[in-house]
């Protein structure tokens, strides 16, 4: 019956996530949408919040909205209930997790600052940015399990701002250790539909927003702060040139890392690997370039192609579908839409590959863009396909706002 059925999902996600730094990506969620769902959802009422709370304190594991993305929570000082989460997402115990607090305060109680101008630095970040979507990571405080950072000495800490969020970490009464609540390494969720495609067939608890509510649309941005610096590991909804500018007279070097860290390899933050946000089909970064080869009818007409500011616009009416994230090339708009866009281009029926507008030059911009920037990067695996214009749409025409 459905108890079997679940005991045989929970036996497999636990062996899951010992495996998992060799299973490649192409499978995940298959067959998901022919199951009954175990998971339970909980409306965002006082007494639904009460309930993921107490969930949560007991030892299971909750998804939660955020300003970033939904979030599957547990009890960050309770091991086993940590460990719960590698298990349900299939996550290997080198990639860390974010904990969750309500304020500073409580984040001071979980972590150490290593002198006075790091302390400084702590209280110019969270003044600025917290409540807020920003992770900054320093030294653990040596009572915590140690999965919680990937076997490093460092933690990272946020204090989120969405207001049922928060309402939540005041129910659990507990710090709360969340990666987004999806399978390892596919498309982040922004929905509580999109918590139930990936993960509905498990045991846990989903607290649903019932309408948007990740208004930022992409993680938060994570920093390590030291004595000397702040290393920006992952770009995210706080643009880099705000993190400089809240700390300028501070005398911290600002450094923007640009890794892509093996799967087994210990990690002093999350979003650091090659392939990450990554959609079910073959994605690619398409760009235009006179010189490649024309886009041919055959690669295009089961292409879902997602754009930004029109660059790939010449392609849409040789596509299959095609979305622009933001025609006008507001990037937070187009931050907003990404991981949504993402999932809908992954479902389009008789799709077999997702063409992604190349923004590896913006990467290194110092706003929000250059998250959107890093998750299209690696939601492509960073392989890359340059395509002429095809032939028919050579002179391309420029397309008004309501056509895309």
């Amino acid at each position: 019956g459905d108890r079997d059925d679940r005991g045989e999902a929970e036996a497999a996600s636990k062996l899951g996530v010992w495996a998992w730094s060799s299973v490649l990506l192409g499978g995940i969620g298959a067959g998901l949408e022919t199951m009954s769902y175990a998971a339970r959802v909980v409306r965002p009422t006082a007494e639904g919040i009460a309930e993921a709370g107490r969930v949560v304190a007991s030892g299971g594991l909750c998804a939660f909205p955020t300003e970033t993305v939904y979030g599957l929570g547990a009890n960050a000082l309770n091991e086993s209930a940590v460990l719960k989460i590698f298990e349900a997402k299939r996550r290997p115990l080198s990639d860390p997790l974010i904990v969750h607090v309500k304020d500073a305060d409580d984040a001071l109680a979980l972590i150490e600052l290593s002198g006075g101008k790091s302390r400084l630095a702590f209280g110019a970040l969270t003044e600025r940015f917290w409540p807020g979507p920003l992770t900054i990571v320093a030294e653990a405080k040596p009572h915590l399990p140690k999965c919680l950072s990937a076997g490093t000495s460092t933690l990272g800490v946020r204090c989120p701002s969405h207001p049922l969020a928060r309402a939540f970490l005041g129910a659990a009464g507990v710090p709360v250790a969340a990666p987004s609540a999806n399978l390892f390494g596919h498309v982040s969720p922004t929905s509580a539909s999109h918590v139930l495609d990936d993960l509905g067939d498990l045991d846990i608890c989903v607290l649903d927003a019932e309408e948007p509510c990740c208004q930022h649309g992409i993680e938060s941005t994570v920093c390590g702060l030291t004595e000397s610096s702040l290393v920006v590991y992952r770009r995210g909804a706080v643009a880099t040139r705000d993190l400089d500018a809240a700390l300028a007279g501070l005398g911290l070097d600002l450094t923007v890392l640009d890794k892509r860290v093996d799967v087994d390899q210990p990690q002093r933050a999350p979003g650091q690997l090659l392939t990450h946000y990554a959609p079910r089909l073959p994605a690619f970064l398409a760009s235009l370039d006179p010189a490649a080869a024309p886009a041919t009818p055959r690669l295009l007409g089961d292409a879902v192609v997602l754009d930004f500011g029109r660059r790939l616009a010449p392609l849409r009416s040789s596509a299959l579908a095609y979305r622009d994230l933001a025609p006008d090339a507001d990037a937070a708009l187009a931050a907003r839409g990404l991981f949504d866009a993402l999932r809908w281009a992954e479902n389009v029926p008789s799709a077999a590959r997702v063409l992604i507008v190349d923004l590896s030059n913006d990467r290194s911009d110092t706003s929000i863009l250059g998250g959107v920037a890093d998750r299209v990067f690696r939601a492509a695996s960073g392989n890359t396909l340059a395509l002429a214009c095809p032939a028919a749409s050579a002179a391309a025409e420029v397309l008004s706002p309501s056509d895309v």
